[in-house]
């Protein structure tokens, strides 16, 4: 999401990132509340990062994970590292969490 927490949170991601010898492949932001996220999953397919860091916050969440797992795309695979899921939120995600 767009806003604050999620850019202050990234820069600290990307700092421990570095300091662990990764990197990040790709970045992203999108208005509070998006929904469609097939641009952004073509992408995330397209990089094939170890490991996906979410902040997205609120319905965009819901969203977001039950986009992902219809792509195919697993927690095996890619899992999701959320900064940002209530747990009301990953209630109503249900199984398309599993394994994040």
């Amino acid at each position: 999401s767009d806003y604050v927490f999620p850019r202050t949170i990234n820069k600290l991601i990307k700092a421990q990132l570095k300091y662990h010898g990764g990197t990040v492949v790709g970045k992203e932001y999108v208005p509070l509340g998006e929904t469609d996220f097939s641009k952004t999953l073509a992408r995330i397919s397209q990089a094939r990062p170890d490991v996906v860091f979410s902040t997205l916050n609120g319905d965009s969440n819901q969203a977001f994970y039950r986009q992902y797992k219809n792509a195919g795309i697993t927690a095996d695979e890619m899992p999701i590292m959320a900064a940002s899921v209530a747990e009301a939120e990953l209630q109503t995600i249900g199984d398309a969490a599993t394994g994040h």
